[in-house]
């Protein structure tokens, strides 16, 4: 019988944005994103980090989330969260991932507050 799929636990869509390492007209180095694919995946919840933000609690520091193990996040790729509690969130990818027994992905990110291109 063939192992179960992680399919129906994936509730949010990810986006990934890969960075695009250039130089300006006088030689100084700069770094933009460009959008990769769009994933399905779980976030691992239970896990976030939370702190008091004034009103309430939020959510930040770090994410860990799960997807279908042919997804391919690199290092430094930032995780931006389209749908779901999270969305507009962005993460950065600060670990390979890790596919056990080659069931799912597991991606490990850390907060990240930069500024994403706009997509036109």
């Amino acid at each position: 019988m063939p192992r179960p799929t992680i399919d129906h636990l994936l509730d949010v869509e990810i986006q990934l944005w890969r960075p695009i390492k250039g130089k300006d007209s006088i030689g100084v180095e700069e770094r933009t994103y460009e959008p990769v694919a769009i994933v399905d995946a779980v976030l691992n919840r239970a896990a976030m980090a939370e702190a008091n933000v004034g009103g309430g609690l939020a959510a930040l520091g770090s994410l860990r989330s799960y997807g279908r193990p042919d997804i391919t996040p690199q290092m430094r790729d930032i995780c931006l969260i389209l749908t779901g509690p999270e969305a507009g969130k962005t993460f950065e990818v600060n670990a390979p991932p890790v596919r056990p027994k080659n069931h799912h992905a597991q991606v490990d990110c850390i907060e990240w507050n930069g500024t994403l291109p706009v997509e036109s």
